[in-house]
């Protein structure tokens, strides 16, 4: 207003000199080139605007008791060291004026027109914006006589506006930023006695958009300092918007506005101001609350006041590589702007059927403008039972690519996320996960991550590419502590809809063996790529130490492998590779094992802590199978399984009442001495082509010995075992008698040979006769087993050696 005010004042002044010639010049109907006028109209506007100001066109008059003033190309000069050289340039300006109103000391403006029209607008450093003029910056006091010579008019009315094609570019070199405007149209009128009105449409950093304002009457903010209402009502970017407010006119103006906004892209609007990338979040209604103060844009960003509260929206997060979504809905939230505080966000918000309620933190308003400025940002989010917190310090414009965050991530139990995730996680907790997370052109990374599940620790880095085809997860881990008591599971398995199937004893947590397979069918296994490297310095089981291990699980391809599993076991070692692979023709599978004295007492202390149960335990695999089905993945299989254990305080009630003599059987049940113990079981099996044969097959406890011998079909799915008892030393009516339990793997008996039986009863019958010779002439084998179990376990090795004996030792 002070900018027309004075082009209009200094128009006027020249105008008032022609008033005569006018008159005269309109009855004979001339219309006049006054280019002789350029240089005085330059100097007279030169004078009011303290600018200079060029004619480069033509001036026409068209003389009349309105007459209408033409001038083309009419450039203004900006500041000096601005920006631009030039402040505002006119292609064409037709000014009507009223003549009689003149006379009165008004300025009645009947139209003003303008084409072509171009404004550069900005402010220094210090926040003084070049559309001050010096004119104004001398004017007089409200209220104070104007200085001797000054023009003694004020506008009255300005009855049509009507401009075209008019690019405004404003700077502000506070914050270095630049906004471009791109007026198409604006018409409108500012009546003395009615309110103003203004129509404009264009575009805002190539946003469209159409708007109305509405106000009081030009006499009302001429003339009094009453708040002076204002009206908005318009489109911005498919998004419609109404506003009411107020003027309210002091040494530093302030407008005080109510906002009602429609379908708000609020991603869109961010990227469109430079403030925030790649954000997809939008919102059916807002309303917002907000004061506006000052002149310049880093004036308004510091000095003004929003509170913008928002319902039914929606936040997308969608992975850049894949396109997989996770979506946001939010139900309300409030965005809250004040000067020199912290912007803050709060949503309540739900996915998948999950609450949830997130909270952001940012810096003051004006820093956000400042590209150099380093901006603090703080996320805080509850929801599935666990809270996480994301702090980090970024720059202009934010995306998500672009920022490392803090992340720190606890609850108490990991299960509570499954619903949010849609993924099955385990019972495991309280938990808490710390690390540096950020977006990387190939994905997802968490470097320095650190993660604690009880008294257990695991440190490491983990990186998600989701560009790679199938996507691949990289995972690197160090641990100088696992306590598995931290990692009960209760019946948890990882497939989706377990452990819901009901039995009359309650829940069966085994999953069904359809979705077993479709866990490991080649479809589940060629959609991800996994490698998993996994060290440990220390495993416990409540007080029992494990040892320490190392691990490298590795899925490539459809192709599953554990390239090796390595522990330090008390007592021994372990050593385990795995190799499972499905193909469409086919599975594959290898399994190499060795395991040397563990101290199995560990797991048996695992169910219950004061069981006495304990031994050790031998275990050496290698086999390698192949088939069209899991059912069928033995039928072409080979290699061998050996197994040995040696347990301690393990009863052999089960092996003496059915091979030693009854009657001291009985007896020791009776008798609270030392009972019967196992000394060790060991089975050696050798696979071929599908049918598995035994090599050594012994059971030895301080009374008896069971040699056996095994047959397993795989192509048949039948089995034929043949187990013969033999006391160590000889019994009074002893029932030693050999058992065979044959027929399929569904369905199998236990049998006995009728010439055996029959050798076994004339043996019990005749027990008084042969068995004192027996036991005078005939030897006493050992109670403790040591040597039959040593050769039976050393067996293959002397058969590796070259050293096979006719018989293996236990049969000796």
């Amino acid at each position: 207003m002070r900018l027309l005010k004075r082009i209009l004042l200094g128009s006027a002044a020249l105008v008032i000199a022609l008033a005569l010639a006018v008159a005269v010049a309109g009855w004979l109907g001339l219309r006049l080139e006054l280019r002789a006028l350029n240089a005085p109209l330059e100097a007279a506007l030169e004078s009011v605007l303290g600018r200079k100001v060029t004619f480069a066109g033509a001036i026409n008059l068209v003389p009349s008791l309105e007459p209408t003033l033409e001038v083309n190309d009419v450039q203004v000069a900006n500041v000096p060291g601005g920006e631009s050289p030039r402040f505002a340039r006119f292609g064409r300006l037709r000014l009507q004026l009223s003549i009689p109103a003149l006379f009165s000391g008004r300025l009645h403006v009947i139209g003003m027109y303008a084409e072509e029209v171009s404004l550069h607008l900005e402010n220094d450093r210090t926040g003084r914006p070049n559309w001050r003029f010096h004119a104004a910056d001398t004017a007089p006091p409200p209220g104070e006589a104007p200085e001797r010579g000054a023009p003694r008019f004020r506008l009255s009315a300005l009855d049509e506006i009507r401009f075209r094609q008019i690019q405004i570019r404003y700077h502000d070199a506070e914050v270095n930023r630049t906004l471009d405007f791109r007026l198409e149209t604006l018409d409108g009128r500012i009546p003395a006695d009615r309110p103003l009105e203004f129509r404009f449409e264009g575009r805002v950093q190539e946003s469209p958009f159409h708007f109305t304002l509405k106000g009081n009457s030009l006499r009302a903010l001429l003339e009094t300092t009453a708040p002076w209402p204002l009206e908005l009502e318009g489109v911005l970017a498919g998004t419609r918007i109404q506003a009411r407010g107020r003027l309210l006119r002091s040494e530093a103006p302030e407008i005080q506005a109510s906002l009602q906004i429609r379908k708000l892209n609020l991603g869109r609007l961010l990227e469109r101001l430079g403030l925030v990338k790649g954000m997809d979040a939008g919102f059916e209604r807002l309303t917002a609350e907000t004061r506006l103060r000052g002149e310049s844009l880093s004036q308004l960003v510091s000095r003004s006041s929003l509170t913008l509260r928002m319902e039914a929206g929606s936040w997308r997060l969608q992975d850049p590589n894949t396109g997989t979504p996770l979506v946001l809905e939010v139900d309300s939230g409030a965005l809250r702007m004040e000067p020199e505080r912290p912007v803050s966000l709060e949503l309540e918000a739900h996915a998948g059927g999950n609450a949830a309620r997130i909270r952001v933190r940012g810096a003051p308003p004006a820093d956000y403008l400042r590209s150099d400025k380093p901006l603090p940002l703080r996320l805080e989010a509850d929801a599935g039972g666990a809270h996480i917190l994301l702090t980090a310090t970024a720059r202009r414009p934010l995306t998500l690519e672009r920022i490392p965050f803090h992340l720190s991530l606890s609850g108490e139990n990991l299960a509570d996320l499954s619903p949010l995730l849609q993924r099955e996680l385990p019972p495991l907790g309280p938990y808490r996960l710390e690390g540096t997370f950020a977006l990387v052109p190939a994905g997802y990374r968490l470097s320095e991550l650190e993660l604690r599940l009880g008294r257990s620790r695991l440190q490491g880095a983990m990186e998600l590419d989701t560009r790679s085809r199938p996507p691949r997860l990289e995972v690197e881990l160090h641990s100088p502590l696992v306590q598995l008591d931290d990692f009960r599971l209760a019946g948890w398995s990882p497939l989706p809809e377990s452990g819901k199937a009901s039995t009359d004893e309650g829940p069966d947590p085994k999953p069904s063996r359809a979705r077993v397979q479709a866990l490991l069918s080649p479809e589940s296994l060629a959609a991800q790529d996994f490698r998993l490297h996994l060290k440990v310095d220390q495993v416990k089981s409540g007080s029992d130490r494990l040892g320490r291990g190392e691990v490298q699980v590795v899925l490539d391809g459809g192709r599953l492998a554990v390239e090796p599993l390595e522990l330090a076991l008390p007592g021994g070692t372990a050593r385990l590779s795995f190799l499972y692979h499905p193909r469409p023709d086919a599975i594959e599978l290898a399994l190499k094992s060795r395991v040397e004295q563990f101290d199995y007492g560990v797991l048996a202390r695992r169910i219950d802590p004061a069981s006495p149960v304990g031994g050790r335990l031998s275990l050496r695999v290698d086999l390698h199978a192949k088939g069209k089905g899991p059912r069928a993945l033995l039928e072409n299989g080979r290699g061998r399984f050996d197994f040995g254990i040696w347990p301690k305080q393990l009863e052999a009630d089960l092996f003496d009442l059915w091979a030693v003599n009854v009657l001291s059987s009985l007896l020791a049940r009776v008798d609270e001495g030392e009972s019967s113990k196992v000394n060790c079981v060991v089975a050696r099996m050798q696979l071929e082509d599908g049918i598995m044969h035994d090599r050594v097959i012994l059971a030895d406890t301080s009374r008896m010995r069971v040699e056996a011998s095994a047959t397993i079909d795989f192509h048949r799915r039948t089995l034929d075992i043949r187990a013969k008892p033999r006391a160590k030393k000889a019994e009074f009516f002893s029932l030693a008698t050999p058992v065979r339990l044959t027929g399929t793997f569904d369905r199998f008996r236990i049998r006995l040979n009728p010439v055996e039986l029959g050798g076994s009863l004339f043996s019990f019958v005749t027990s008084p006769l042969h068995v004192p010779l027996q036991r005078l002439f005939g030897g006493e084998e050992p109670a403790d087993g040591k040597a039959a179990c040593r050769a039976a376990w050393e067996y293959e090795e002397r058969e590796e050696a070259g050293k096979r004996p006719d018989s293996p030792p236990a049969a000796r």
